[in-house]
Formats: structure tokens, sequence, C-alpha cells
């Protein structure tokens, strides 16, 4: 017989749950007290204050896995290719602790969903940027991402900021996903992720990008 789980616990994976499904707006702490199997119809406020409370005890419950994971493979990926990290190894960095989740949840996973939420509704994306800044390792290959010799910074900016999204959008398809198809093919996608995502940080730019950003005085040079 599985055992219940503590109160707060309980509240943080049926929020989780519930904001994944139906948005960080969609649901009343009311309504999540009750999944989590609490009489008490304001145990939500009582134990985490507010919706962004809440919000925050979620990605806390799950933040220092998710860091133990990325920083091994962030020490991994330094011990094999030095200071030359390739965008492979980056995408990875980024991608396979968050995967992670997924599989160690199989079909009953809905915490990138819910990730992706944060980034979805503009007054909730500071936490998404919270998030991310809790990671040490991540925030390294991020800046990773933005030093691919022979494309301008300015323009790897632009592309880190665009593909830390796709990254969250492709894994909620996944997971998504893992509720109707194999493990294999799940990792597949995810395979195929973190093909796309180091093909877009390293990827030439065109003219018409080029031309774009230097209307824009984002590149000094025409180098």
């Amino acid at each position: 017989m599985t055992k219940p789980l503590p109160t707060k616990e309980a509240m943080i994976v049926a929020a989780e749950r519930r904001f994944a499904m139906h948005g960080l707006e969609g649901v009343s702490l009311r309504q999540i007290a009750l999944d989590s199997g609490q009489r008490n119809e304001s145990a939500a406020h009582y134990h985490f204050g507010s919706r962004e409370g809440l919000i925050r005890a979620i990605l806390d419950h799950r933040i220092s896995a998710l860091n133990r994971r990325r920083e091994k493979l962030l020490e991994a990926a330094k011990r094999e290719q030095g200071k030359s990290i390739s965008p492979h190894s980056i995408a990875s960095i980024v991608i396979l602790p968050m995967a992670d989740e997924i599989f160690l949840n199989w079909r009953n996973c809905y915490w990138v969903r819910f990730i992706s939420q944060l980034f979805a509704i503009d007054k909730f994306t500071y936490f998404a940027d919270e998030f991310e800044s809790t990671s040490p390792a991540l925030f390294e290959a991020n800046g990773l991402m933005k030093t691919i010799p022979g494309i301008d910074p300015a323009i790897l900016e632009v592309r880190s900021d665009i593909l830390r999204r796709d990254v969250v959008w492709g894994l909620s398809r996944v997971e998504a996903m893992s509720f109707r198809e194999s493990r294999e093919m799940c990792e597949l996608h995810i395979a195929n992720l973190i093909d796309m995502i180091a093909a877009g940080i390293s990827a030439v730019p065109s003219s018409d990008t080029l031309l774009k950003a230097k209307a824009l005085g984002l590149r000094e040079t025409d180098s």
C-alpha cells in the first residue's frame, strides 16, 4: 500500500498537475486543497500564503535534484572536452536533466508543462528567470551557448532567448506523449530535440539575419 504524502508535498503534487493542465490562473487554491485530500479548503493558503508562494514551492520541490544532474553533466563535458564544449553537449546539459523527470515519473509527470506556463504568461515569467538563476550549471551552459566561435555574440544572445523556450515547448510535447507513447519513442524525440537545439546554436547566420542585426545596431562590424 502506497504511503500517503505529507500534506504540503501532496498539495505541491496536486498543484503541479492542475497548473500544468489548466494554467496558472485557471485553478483555485481551494480546488488544489481538495485534490490533495485536504478537508480544510483553505489549506493551500495556510501552507503557502498565495498562488505565487505555491508556484515557488513547486519549483523548490524539484530544483535540487535537477541541479545535481546538470552539474554532473557539465563536469563530465569539461573533463572530456576542456574549454571547447560542443553545441551538442551544451544542449544535452540543458535538456537531459529536465527530460529525466519524465522518465523518473513515467506517465505521471506534469513538471515540464507546469514550467511551460511560466514562459507563456508574462506576469509569471520572472519565475522562469528565478528558476534558471538557481542553477549555476544551467547559467554556465546558457553562457556557453552565447560563445560559439565565429558567430556574433549579439546574434547568439537572441538565439539563446529563443532556444530556451524551444527547449521547454519541445519537452512539454514529449511529456504529453509519454502518457500514450513508448519510452523508446519519447527517447527518440528527446535525442532529436538535442540535435535541433545544437544545430540552432551553431547554425551559420544568414545574410538576412546579419543585415537585420546590423540595422538594429547589434553588430559593430561585418566580420
